[in-house]
């Protein structure tokens, strides 16, 4: 079940609700599946929900809707929340709690006030949260929205559409609809920027997420410094680039060997595409990380972690 509703626990009904479900799972296996958008201001109501739902198995993930966690870019959205450091307690409560359960933080890139510094430290935020997953949107000129129905919100922040041509990944097709190319905080440029620093936090992410050796840490920072000057940097930015400001398509079409694709990989939404799990046991990352382990863990891990990343280039090279 989807509950619709934009703020789902801002009334005691809600939890009402939710409990009465719970109580069908949990007496009768009901099977109920719950996902929503939460209360951007009763959290304390949003944690009393998320611990019902997983305690009676009704989520694979707890959904944190935070959009960005710089304040000014909040305010300049109108969005009434709490600040990111509130959202941190929540997440880190709740992995205490359901470790097996991830928290779901949805972001959307392209908002007014957003650069590409602020949109670094906002995915750095998130990343470096455990038991985290970044869910990262575009920011869409959808009919409701008050830059749809309000001239003066586009004239504020000098906002353009783009209207290219975008990948579905589950249909396996091409659409349209208006998302954000630039406006007086971002160029079309620093957008690909963007774009490209969301796919290399995405890949950390999914690789801290999946790696199956214990007590390891990162720099994350010098991972993604190091992937900012790389080839394979270039090579998507620069295909990314073409196809979008030349071809007027938002997509990329080669894979990180370079070679043309035959299936494209959206760059709106990277959560479910093949090229982060590829890019995350890449040998090149891999070294990266390797680079990147944090000074504080202890020789041991730091060698068990070495051997994993040289049995898994192994294995790529067999």
């Amino acid at each position: 079940m989807y509950l619709a509703d934009a703020n789902v626990g801002q009334n005691q009904e809600d939890i009402d609700m939710i409990e009465y479900l719970a109580e069908k799972n949990l007496q009768h296996s009901a099977g109920f599946k719950i996902d929503g958008n939460f209360s951007k201001l009763r959290k304390d109501n949003n944690l009393k929900i998320y611990h019902v739902m997983a305690k009676s198995n009704m989520c694979n993930n707890f959904v944190i809707s935070l959009q960005d966690s710089n304040p000014t870019i909040l305010e300049n959205i109108d969005r009434p929340d709490v600040g990111w450091d509130e959202h941190a307690k929540i997440i880190s409560e709740l992995t205490e709690n359901y470790p097996h359960i991830p928290a779901l933080v949805q972001l959307i890139q392209g908002l007014p006030g957003q650069t590409v510094s602020t949109w670094r430290q906002t995915l750095s935020d998130v990343v470096h949260q455990e038991n985290v997953l970044p869910l990262v949107y575009v920011n869409e000129l959808l009919s409701a929205s008050p830059a749809a129905r309000d001239k003066t919100y586009t004239e504020k922040w000098n906002f353009v559409y783009s209207n290219s041509i975008r990948w579905d990944t589950f249909a396996q097709s091409e659409f349209k609809s208006p998302f954000s190319k630039s406006c007086s905080s971002f160029t079309e440029l620093d957008f690909i920027e963007m774009c490209m620093l969301t796919l290399i936090y995405s890949v950390v992410n999914h690789h801290i997420r999946n790696l199956q050796v214990q007590d390891i840490k990162f720099d994350i920072e010098s991972i993604v410094d190091r992937f900012l000057v790389s080839e394979l940097y270039t090579l998507l930015k620069n295909n990314l680039t073409e196809n979008w400001l030349v071809n007027d398509k938002f997509y990329f079409t080669v894979g990180i060997d370079g070679k043309p694709q035959a299936i494209p990989t959206r760059a709106d939404n990277m959560i479910t595409e093949e090229i982060i799990p590829k890019i995350a046991s890449d040998h090149n990352f891999l070294k990266w990380t390797i680079q990147g382990l944090s000074t504080t863990i202890s020789a041991s891990s730091k060698k068990q972690y070495a051997r994993y990343v040289f049995d898994t280039i192994k294995d790529q090279s067999a």
